[in-house]
């Protein structure tokens, strides 16, 4: 177990539970990979000639990195963190030398893996201001950033706020989407790009006789019995939506403990930035 006595660690910022408003409202944390964020961590470490590269967001006790180029743990604990400093200021934060830096000199990071020497960390901030983490290079030997350096790390800096903004965007169409949900009297559900099923309404949980919490997060292949290409059929309109477009197709659905209902399922492919969302109207098969 480490011992982080002697270290300095980070104090937090006045403006803290805004800030960790601000920071769970985006749902980034602890999601998957993805490749708008990976993009951003590889051109770090290739113009900066940086062995390691990170996005890090700072929640409550720890930085968790939503992209890392060049590091195998996913989070550190935020008391030993270089990013917990740097969202202290707007400014970039430049450690040149680790080791002369009485703040970093005996941080576990520092003496141990990954061995940081140099650090660079640029704040990102939420659509609200708030400083939610940090793009960071990061070498193992001491050096310095030259002024076109500088201001590659500023330009990659504003790119991953971008796409934190367009990520909070995003996640407010969703809940907005979501909500418009509860309002519907027919059976919804909303099913993600990759077809897993994020929301159920009411109407929904009662005719299939389930949980939300069983639902929510389970495959919608996995639910539908017949027919057996529907979840191709899924996959084909979410690549293919641009504006709303439909398709109805009669169904068995598997409800409560594995029996077959018989159901006309609509579903609505709708885009909301780069990904797309699937309502699938879930109604009585007649006849």
């Amino acid at each position: 177990m480490v011992n982080y006595a002697q270290m300095r660690p980070p104090p937090q910022p006045p403006e803290e539970s805004r800030r960790l408003e601000a920071l769970l409202s985006l749902s980034l944390l602890d999601t998957p990979p993805d490749a708008r964020f990976d993009a951003i961590t590889t051109a770090a470490a290739g113009l900066l000639g940086m062995p390691i590269a990170l996005i890090s967001l700072v929640d409550a006790s720890r930085q968790w990195f939503k992209s890392r180029h060049g590091l195998a743990v996913s989070e550190t604990p935020r008391e030993v963190s270089f990013c917990g400093h740097a969202i202290l200021s707007d400014q970039t934060l430049i450690v040149e030398d680790a080791f002369e830096d009485p703040r970093f000199a005996d941080n576990p990071l520092v003496i141990g893996q990954p061995h940081i020497r140099f650090y660079a960390g640029r704040p990102l901030v939420a659509p609200d201001g708030s400083r939610v983490g940090t793009l960071c290079v990061i070498d193992r030997e001491p050096r310095k950033l030259a002024t076109q350096e500088r201001v590659a790390l500023a330009v990659l800096g504003a790119w991953a706020e971008a796409e934190i903004a367009r990520a909070a965007t995003q996640q407010r169409c969703l809940q907005f989407t979501g909500n418009l949900l509860s309002l519907i009297q027919d059976a919804a559900l909303l099913v993600d790009e990759n077809g897993a099923i994020s929301t159920a309404n009411s109407a929904a949980l009662a005719l299939l006789q389930v949980s939300r919490e069983a639902i929510c997060g389970s495959s919608m292949g996995a639910l539908v019995l017949e027919p057996e290409d529907f979840a191709d059929r899924l996959a084909r309109l979410s690549s293919a939506a641009r504006g709303a477009e439909t398709f109805d197709t009669a169904a068995c659905v598997r409800r409560g403990q594995g029996e077959a209902l018989p159901v006309v399922l609509r579903c609505v492919g709708e885009r909301v930035g780069d990904k797309t969302v699937t309502v699938v109207i879930v109604g009585p098969r007649t006849g």
